[in-house]
């Protein structure tokens, strides 16, 4: 697959991202720079530049891990759960239409977990924000700090992707011959991408809690619901600004899995395997 391939998908989410630059471009132009680490004094600029940086960080993390974390996962794995499981490759047909709206939700939803960790903190926010007692103060912090979170999240989520993709699932058919247990088959990126969604989900509503908790005793009557209200919709901003990666990713699918069934049959993960309902 290429990217003419999703030129449509292509389109609409240039749009919606320039829309998002747009809105924070031209909403903020006539205010002064927020961020000290930015030699920039027009907020609006700033705000373009966060946005691009956090696209950029996702594309980058997205390609470059997840070919150094890939094989990395997959022999993990294989120390963790390999020793009586039998590993094989299932070849599939490539579906005709491939839905990407969601894929960068939990990716989103993991960065700003991340960014909330650290974005209460006062001696991030007075290294940041150049007025560090603003009521925006802390969510601004936590947009800067996203720039890195958001790299570290694709990073951990692009090798499952390509674990998906590769078609490498492992069956515990040896280990239950004597056992009455029945035979199970999972993919290898499918385990650890269940065990990422919990946790995502779980820890983004407790930082989300704990934050908004921190911003209380922060500012105390001087509270203003507005930056938390906004802080509620950054999941969705960096989903949508997640996007790019996930069609990349897409349209490099066929050297992705290459890259990656390499490495499994060096493995000695050779047999392969059609449907596995019928050949298992």
């Amino acid at each position: 697959m290429t990217i003419k391939n999703y030129e449509t998908d292509l389109l609409i989410i240039g749009l919606v991202i320039g829309s998002i630059i747009l809105g924070f471009g031209i909403g903020f132009i006539a205010e002064p720079g927020f961020y000290i680490i930015i030699p920039i004094n027009s907020a609006g600029i700033e705000m373009t530049i966060v946005i691009l940086l956090i696209v950029i960080s996702t594309i980058v993390a997205s390609l470059i891990m997840g070919y150094l974390l890939g094989p990395l996962f997959l022999w993990i794995h294989k120390q963790i759960m390999g020793r009586r499981m039998e590993y094989l490759i299932q070849e599939k047909p490539e579906p005709e239409i491939i839905k990407l709206t969601f894929k960068s939700f939990f990716p989103a939803l993991l960065a700003v977990h991340l960014a909330l960790l650290f974005g209460i903190n006062q001696n991030i926010i007075e290294a940041v924000v150049v007025d560090p007692n603003g009521i925006f103060a802390p969510l601004l912090t936590v947009l800067i700090i996203i720039i890195v979170s958001s790299f570290l999240s694709f990073a951990v989520f692009s090798p499952i992707w390509f674990l998906i993709d590769s078609g490498i699932i492992y069956s515990n058919r040896e280990s239950v011959k004597s056992k009455r247990d029945p035979i199970e088959l999972r993919s290898v990126g499918s385990w650890y991408m269940n065990e990422l969604k919990g946790y995502a989900a779980i820890a983004v509503v407790i930082s989300y809690i704990t934050f908004f908790i921190e911003m209380i005793i922060y500012f105390g009557p001087a509270m203003d619901m507005t930056a938390p209200l906004v802080l509620l919709l950054f999941p969705f901003i960096i989903m949508v600004l997640g996007l790019p990666s996930v069609l990349i990713l897409e349209a490099t699918v066929n050297h992705r899995k290459r890259f990656m069934i390499k490495f499994a049959e060096k493995s000695g993960i050779n047999k392969r395997i059609g449907d596995p309902l019928k050949e298992i």
